[in-house]
């Protein structure tokens, strides 16, 4: 079994003060997920899932993308404001991962 990613959430900080552009990830510990005392594991765990992020991505975007048309058959007032809530969801991280806001 393989050993599971670092913990969310993760900040991303394109702030530095070299001038030069600089990847800097902290993960709710305060830590980068690649450095310090993570296991070979865990830091293969969290390179797995930045691998995987273009797929989760265009993955999310289509399935906000049919639950948002969706929603137009869903009679239910409560269930209709849950499905609405998902979309905005999705759209939030899908704002996160992409840098636009929604």
């Amino acid at each position: 079994m393989s050993e599971k990613h670092t913990p969310g959430p993760w900040e991303f900080d394109d702030k530095n003060s070299s001038g030069f552009p600089l990847l800097c990830l902290y993960a709710a510990d305060n830590r980068n997920p690649f450095h310090g005392s993570r296991s070979d594991a865990e830091m293969n765990a969290n390179a797995r899932l930045i691998a995987a992020a273009p797929d989760l991505l265009d993955a999310l975007r289509n399935t906000a993308s049919m639950l948002r048309s969706a929603c137009l058959a869903i009679t239910d007032t409560e269930a209709r404001q849950m499905a609405l809530e998902t979309v905005a969801e999705a759209n939030t991280a899908i704002a996160k991962a992409t840098g636009v806001k929604a």
